[in-house]
């Protein structure tokens, strides 16, 4: 099913899906699991480097450990290159939160690398702000990580690959716990080995979907110019969770490879996820630019049906909260300008009959006016929800947006990723 098809026929899936969930251990369970991942809580601190001679332009991490499962597990990872405030989204539960100066760049908690635990576990509960989570790196390291941190990354794949088959993508979005243990943690992908000479040109599916939704945009690509990266996440988890784990995985390739610019592509719901992504970037320097936003038929005013998903349905799915029509994802969104990154909307409208209807997205959803004040380029197509990303004239000019991006690029005229933003 694609991402068209699931959102369209909501109100009917909330039928057909949810209310034969209400039986058996397994419908019981994921019920159970979509609560607690709706529940959504954050916190933040300062963290100092203790005045140590740490080398300029090594990464200060800090990590989020979840508590209260079966074993500690790092939930988010969050990469400063100088001391000052962090921030974490995340569920309720049990944390704690470790900090340490990866002196080598390796992604890896190596002796003798300068380090801090925060005292006590964090107790999160949902919609309130923790404050004052404060760090101080010490050169003490006789405390050892209680957890294992081994980001996998660099791994090549194809868009066949069977793990971003259709079945995955709908587990994703409607049980995204369960998907949880498939995938333990969201992933960026290469499609061919890091090429320092190519632009990155990252891609995010959209609700439900898979990589393969955007074969025909990537297969498009002047592989020459540019690199495939993809998205792989639980589509169906709170937006700024989403948002904050592509943050988090951008920033961890950035530790490894010395690139300056990334394009973000995004299809439906995926745009607003990666909107929320780079508006997140724009807390501090991350040594990257963000050089372009380019989103497909996005709802940025949300879907009308997602309401009946968070009121009605027996079986909520955590996204529905942010996807409902004024919800405080849809309200923050709208609210935050991040004028240093260009962003190129598309939309699609429909055709013949169906002119004003794209299958899917509201058109007055796809075209919010301050999303359009704000755009550097608006530009509709009269295809379908699907259409706009498999179609040549949306395509071709897609390919003419990127050439013009490199050529900004190459001219050293992309906005910085650190520059400020407004909420």
């Amino acid at each position: 099913m694609t991402p068209r098809n699931i959102v369209k026929t909501l109100p009917a899936l909330i039928i057909t899906l949810c209310l034969p969930a209400l039986t058996g251990c397994v419908g019981f369970e994921v019920r159970k699991q979509n609560a607690a991942l709706g529940a959504l809580a954050e916190f933040e601190g300062m963290l100092s480097d203790g005045d140590l001679p740490i080398e300029n332009g090594r990464p200060l991490i800090v990590l989020l450990v979840r508590e209260d499962g079966a074993q500690p597990k790092v939930e988010f990872s969050q990469v400063m290159y100088r001391a000052g405030r962090y921030h974490f989204f995340a569920n309720e539960g049990r944390y704690s939160v470790f900090a340490f100066a990866d002196l080598n760049s390796n992604l890896r908690i190596d002796e003798g690398e300068p380090r801090v635990t925060y005292p006590r576990q964090l107790l999160l509960q949902e919609g309130k702000l923790r404050a004052s989570i404060d760090l101080m790196l010490s050169t003490d390291t006789t405390t050892k990580p209680h957890f294992e941190w081994a980001p996998i990354h660099d791994e090549l794949v194809t868009i066949a690959d069977d793990r971003f088959r259709e079945r995955m993508g709908r587990k994703g979005h409607w049980a995204p716990g369960e998907f949880r243990k498939e995938v333990p943690v969201d992933r960026l992908y290469l499609l061919e080995p890091y090429d320092p000479n190519k632009l990155p040109v990252l891609y995010v599916p959209g609700i439900g979907g898979t990589p393969d939704d955007m074969r025909a945009v990537m297969e498009g690509m002047d592989k020459s110019r540019y690199q495939p990266w993809l998205f792989w996440y639980a589509s169906g988890m709170r937006m700024n969770l989403a948002a904050q784990s592509l943050k988090s995985l951008l920033d961890e390739y950035r530790v490894l490879h010395d690139f300056q610019n990334v394009v973000v592509v995004s299809q439906c719901v995926g745009g607003l996820v990666a909107r929320d992504a780079v508006a997140q970037l724009q807390d501090r320097d991350h040594k990257f630019n963000v050089a372009a936003l380019v989103t497909f038929s996005t709802p940025w005013g949300g879907h009308g049906m997602a309401e009946s998903g968070t009121t009605i349905s027996p079986m909520t799915v955590p996204i529905w909260y942010d996807m409902k029509e004024g919800s405080e994802f849809q309200k923050q969104t709208i609210a935050t300008a991040i004028p240093s990154v260009p962003h190129y909307m598309f939309f699609s409208y429909g055709q013949g009959s169906n002119v004003g209807d794209d299958g899917t997205v509201a058109l007055n959803s796809e075209l919010d006016v301050t999303m359009q004040q704000r755009a550097t380029e608006v530009i509709g197509f009269g295809v379908d929800h699907m259409g706009i990303v498999t179609l040549p004239q949306p395509l071709q000019h897609f390919q003419n947006v990127l050439g013009r991006v490199r050529e900004r690029v190459a001219a050293g005229q992309a906005g910085p990723a650190g520059a400020s933003s407004s909420r």
